[in-house]
């Protein structure tokens, strides 16, 4: 992902200020989970056990149901995209 923020970012032609802005933004986006599991062990220390492990219970059964759907319909896309690259000769997206 990171990789494709910063693709986005070329493409968008921002200030250097602008894209610094940004990619900071998104640094901070993807690291909250894990400053909030780190604070919550430092704050809370073993009584955050429970919790943590309630929300990764949540996470995983919210994974294994949704997770096969999602790669279905990706591999779908990605069909019908090389398909219509085969008989048109370009791509959908």
């Amino acid at each position: 992902p990171y990789f494709a923020v910063v693709g986005q970012l070329l493409k968008a032609n921002l200030s250097i200020e602008s894209s610094l802005l940004v990619l900071m933004f998104y640094n901070a986006v993807y690291a909250l989970p894990f400053l909030l599991v780190l604070m919550a062990i430092a704050l809370i220390g073993d009584s955050s056990r429970p919790i943590l492990e309630k929300i990764n219970n949540v996470l995983i059964s919210l994974v294994d149901r949704f997770m096969p759907i999602l790669l279905l319909l990706l591999g779908a896309v990605l069909t019908v995209d090389a398909l219509a690259y085969l008989i048109s000769g370009e791509a959908l997206w």
